[in-house]
């Protein structure tokens, strides 16, 4: 996927499309997994000829057509059936005998990398949200330690769960505090650093970035 395509795809996808997108897991594997599939068999526990079953369909349908019973007889749309079944066999005969392997490997990971990305710019925009609603509060109070005994004013805390900002509670400052302290960031900033300063000011806490599994890049990677 080119950084154009990547872009329209970003924008066209909800939040919950970016959390729902699978990983290509077993990526140094993928390939000698797809050259097991590549033959002329439904599957690896069904190793029944595909090829076999299309010519036994033919045959069927050219005995029931001698007598044109059972295809006139309260179905006329039979025959119709019987045609779209024999053409998607075919189809699935050739997908499966020629399946491209030498690029799969590669290709899983230039997918995982979008998967990837695409899910840092959904937290990006997560962290940005929190980040301008903090620096708008009224009780943006900058925070620093001091007596136990103070009376203080609340400020939402909120925390970045998987299903998006949760409010978890107010933390509380020290009354009359007047240093309001702005969260600054910069559209360049990684998702690291816009985590790094959300930190620093008490949210998203137990947030601990794109969790991408082991087995989705190549070794030699």
């Amino acid at each position: 996927m080119n950084s154009e395509d990547f872009e329209r795809y970003m924008a066209s996808i909800s939040a919950d499309d970016v959390k729902k997108t699978p990983w290509v897991n077993n990526v140094s594997n993928i390939k000698s997994i797809v050259e097991g599939l590549n033959t002329d068999a439904f599957s690896r526990y069904d190793t029944s000829s595909i090829s076999s079953t299309i010519s036994e369909l033919e045959d069927i349908h050219q005995k029931v057509m001698q007598t044109n019973y059972f295809y006139t007889q309260d179905d006329d749309t039979k025959p119709e059936l019987m045609a779209r079944i024999q053409e998607n066999m075919n189809k699935l005969k050739e997908l499966k005998t020629q399946l491209q392997t030498d690029n799969l490997p590669s290709d899983a990971v230039k997918y995982n990398d979008n998967v990837e990305e695409a899910q840092k710019e959904y937290y990006r925009r997560q962290m940005k949200t929190m980040a301008d609603g903090y620096n708008g509060s009224s009780n943006r109070y900058l925070l620093m330690s001091y007596p136990t005994d103070c009376t203080c004013q609340p400020m939402e805390v909120y925390r970045l769960t998987e299903s998006g900002p949760q409010k978890i509670s107010s933390t509380y400052y020290p009354d009359g505090q007047n240093t309001y302290d702005y969260i600054k960031y910069s559209d360049r900033d990684s998702l690291e650093e816009l985590v790094r300063k959300l930190k620093m000011r008490g949210f998203c806490k137990t947030f601990k970035g794109v969790q991408r599994p082991s087995d989705t890049k190549l070794s030699s990677w």
